[in-house]
């Protein structure tokens, strides 16, 4: 699979080796300066030169680098943590819809040099409006919370689960025709019907379902799929367009 696909999938793995290199740049700094016995050595300048009182500068200087380095790991990791936390939604914990919406416009770039199909999936909690206002918004969260969990035990490792917005999701089916992704919408459909929800409250799902076209422009696909859902609803809800 080519790297381009790989990094839209693997972007955060890759912030984690960038950490590796650095944890392992910083040992192997360490290790040079022993086995050279570059401590040695300045000391040894020091006392040579103990007029200019280098001994203390000695020490100053390298309890500073090693401070330096773990103060630029330390930072380095929080910047990590900021970068995962901006691309993810905070309540569910998936891809939100502005890291979406770029891993969306790259799988069509992806369309356009690799040789296969990919899928979208939209889907819409049905009166979910209902959910809230009865039983309070605690409960709506639980419920977008559970079908996140209910939806990702269905769907491949490969797949992107996003949150499009308030109850309505988007998964980006790699490498998958419209067929496949169609059988897929259905199963986390029928998944979620299944599913005993707390307070015994019947939850319900509409979807709908296209295959990405590499030469056609994002917004004109994403109007493409939220028809389809939009047809589901109009249908009678708890079913799946495409």
């Amino acid at each position: 699979m080519a790297s381009k696909t790989k990094e839209l999938y693997f972007d955060n793995k890759k912030l984690w080796i960038d950490t590796l290199i650095l944890i392992l740049w910083i040992f192997l700094t360490t290790i040079f300066f022993i086995k050279h016995d570059l401590s040695e050595t300045l000391y040894s300048f020091a006392k040579k030169h103990e007029y200019l009182q280098l001994d203390e500068l000695v020490t100053v200087l390298a309890i500073s680098s090693i401070y330096m380095l773990f103060f630029m790991l330390k930072r380095f990791i929080e910047l990590q943590k900021i970068i995962k936390t901006s691309n993810t939604d905070p309540l569910i914990g998936i891809t939100n819809r502005r890291k979406g919406m770029e891993y969306i416009v790259n799988e069509i770039d992806n369309l356009k040099t690799l040789n296969y199909n990919s899928s979208l999936i939209m889907y819409d909690i049905d009166n979910f409006k209902n959910i809230n206002d009865v039983y309070g918004h605690d409960v709506g969260d639980y419920v977008l919370t559970e079908i996140t969990s209910i939806v990702e035990k269905e769907i491949r490792n490969a797949d992107v689960p996003i949150r499009w917005g308030g109850e309505e999701f988007i998964i980006i089916c790699q490498n998958t025709d419209l067929v496949n992704a169609s059988i897929l919408a259905e199963r986390c459909r029928s998944s979620i019907e299944r599913f005993v929800f707390k307070n015994d409250i019947k939850i319900t799902a509409s979807f709908g379902v296209i295959e990405l076209i590499k030469n056609e422009e994002f917004k004109k696909q994403i109007i493409r799929v939220d028809n389809f859902l939009y047809k589901s609803k109009k249908s009678g809800k708890n079913q799946i367009s495409f």
